[in-house]
């Protein structure tokens, strides 16, 4: 069997450190984790995607109405604002 990533590729060797001080972070780049990228070479399809994503969030806007639920009512959420769908 040829092992592409090697023999051994499930096996960790050494430790992760996900402190923010960690030398490892600090070399990543700022835009490392953003979808589509940024500056002059980013995804051609970023500006598709967000027009899809309106347009799907316009069509459930069309279709449902929301109420906050009554059993979960504070102003401060502490694992997301549950809402109850309606259809119009």
């Amino acid at each position: 069997m040829i092992h592409i990533y090697g023999e051994k590729m499930f096996i960790f060797s050494g430790q992760i450190d996900l402190r923010k001080e960690s030398p490892r972070l600090l070399k990543t780049p700022i835009n490392a984790y953003l979808p589509f990228g940024m500056g002059p070479r980013n995804c051609v399809g970023s500006n598709f995607a967000t027009i899809e994503v309106k347009l799907a969030f316009s069509m459930i806007l069309q279709r449902y109405a929301f109420t906050l639920s009554p059993s979960y009512f504070t102003t401060h959420p502490q694992h997301g604002v549950q809402i109850v769908l309606h259809a119009l």
